[in-house]
């Protein structure tokens, strides 16, 4: 049986993510090289509970609610992350490409997400 992965991703303009994990660890990152290790360790089995840096105040945050309007931000769960990530084309938000980018050296994939607008 498949595992599931309980994770979700919120990018911002401002070039940063938050990366939730299981509802119980969050943290905000503006280093993609950084947010995406971390997002690999935890699929390679890695235990967020003993993770340095969580910031429980992004539990329970709802994109398209007023403080997370939806042209500002875009969310992704694990799954559409790993469809993303596999896409040559640009997402169209620099920081989403960065991420991915990242993740796709760490699976050791070849090239690279086109530049966004």
């Amino acid at each position: 049986m498949k595992k599931t992965i309980d994770a979700e991703m919120i990018f911002d303009k401002g070039q940063g993510i938050v990366i939730i994990l299981e509802n119980k660890w969050s943290r905000w990152f503006d280093n993609m090289e950084r947010a995406a290790q971390d997002y690999f360790d935890y699929l390679m089995g890695e235990n967020p509970d003993s993770w340095c840096g969580n910031e429980p105040n992004f539990m329970g945050i709802m994109l398209g609610s007023e403080d997370l309007p939806e042209e500002e931000f875009r969310d992704f769960d694990h799954d559409e992350i790993i469809i993303e990530m596999h896409k040559d084309e640009s997402s169209g938000w620099l920081v989403i490409d960065e991420f991915c980018n990242e993740l796709r050296k760490l699976y050791g994939l070849p090239g690279s997400k086109g530049e966004a607008i």
